[in-house]
């Protein structure tokens, strides 16, 4: 509230200056050291409306200086207490490689996946982490990454069973007072057959069109770009693991946009090798990279990551920065 009344008051007000805090501070340090020496000479008021005049420049110099210099004095600075965050993987952010190559080696990977013998299933276990959700209580945890064990059970009548446990903090301050004890429930939900929250059917399809189809019903593919789709191949894995056919489409389906970069070699988390796929998109507002990791043997997505690139808006965490990552077991 000062700061903006002091804005309102400012008689000379230059917005580059608020836009760019490197000018700003040079000016706040140039309004500092200026010697009185170096200053051009003031003519002696002669009345009244002289001194006035006099009072006035003060008044002006004194308001910049405040508009200014506030943001930048020494009870201003304390610096914000940001979140811990999970280290990157080696290689998430490199520029990789684009064009033909990368659906030439998803093309290779989809048809590892039709060799494969693992076959699909129902369910699933995964351990997540989610800035937005690093709640335990009321309170959110900030000194750690504590990650969710993820168990999804679906019963042949239809029926779902999902338990989330905490586990082990994995970044951060491992012994902090506030944190969750490994193995404690997060949540234990039971969903009776039709009214579990499923968002893909159970029969997949095995070429990339349809299957494309069933993607997009529940994920505006079309209309949010790639990384969506990204986001969408993430969440079939929190549900199922497809066949080795619907596995081979979906490699190829992730092989048709031509903003795909491949990564090369990344290991994931739990200290898997695999092949990195990635697209950048501001997506959500903030400039951030979705990362895919494949299993170059049987086609299964391994992990997913989500990491800011450039700037954090108002998530009290400093860039680059894992905001999400989810590893499939």
């Amino acid at each position: 509230m000062i700061e903006q009344a002091l804005r309102d008051l400012n008689p000379v007000p230059d917005p580059l200056a608020a836009q760019d805090p490197a000018r700003a501070a040079a000016d706040l340090e140039r309004i500092l050291t200026l010697s009185r020496e170096s200053a051009p000479p003031a003519p002696r008021p002669h009345h009244a409306h002289g001194r006035r005049l006099a009072v006035i420049g003060v008044a002006s110099v004194i308001a910049l200086f405040l508009v200014i210099g506030l943001p930048w004095l020494p009870w201003r600075t304390a610096s914000p207490a940001f979140a811990t965050t999970p280290p990157l993987l080696a290689g998430e952010l490199a520029s990789g490689v684009s064009g033909r190559a990368v659906a030439g080696e998803l093309d290779r990977l989809a048809a590892a996946a039709e060799r494969s013998t693992t076959r699909g299933r129902v369910g699933s276990r995964y351990a997540a982490w989610d800035l937005t959700t690093r709640v335990h209580g009321a309170e959110p945890v900030r000194s750690a990454v504590v990650p969710l064990e993820v168990s999804l059970d679906v019963a042949g009548d239809g029926s779902w069973h999902r338990v989330a446990v905490y586990g082990r903090p994995v970044a951060g301050d491992l012994h902090a007072a506030d944190l969750p004890a490994p193995g404690e429930v997060e949540s234990d939900e039971t969903f009776a057959a039709g009214r579990a929250p499923r968002i893909f059917p159970q029969g997949l399809a095995e070429d990339p069109a349809r299957l494309r189809d069933q993607l997009a019903a529940a994920h505006p593919i079309d209309r949010l770009g790639t990384a969506e789709l990204f986001v969408a191949v993430t969440d079939l894995a929190k549900e199922q693991t497809p066949g080795p056919a619907s596995r081979a489409a979906l490699l190829r389906l992730l092989g048709e946009p031509d903003d795909v970069r491949s990564l090369g070699r990344l290991t994931d988390r739990d200290g898997r090798v695999g092949q990195g796929f990635a697209v950048d998109s501001d997506l959500t507002g903030l400039p951030t990279r979705y990362v895919l990791i494949v299993d170059p043997v049987t086609g299964r997505l391994l992990a997913s990551e989500q990491v800011l690139t450039e700037r954090a808006g108002r998530l009290a965490v400093e860039v680059p920065a894992v905001i999400s990552y989810v590893v499939f077991r």
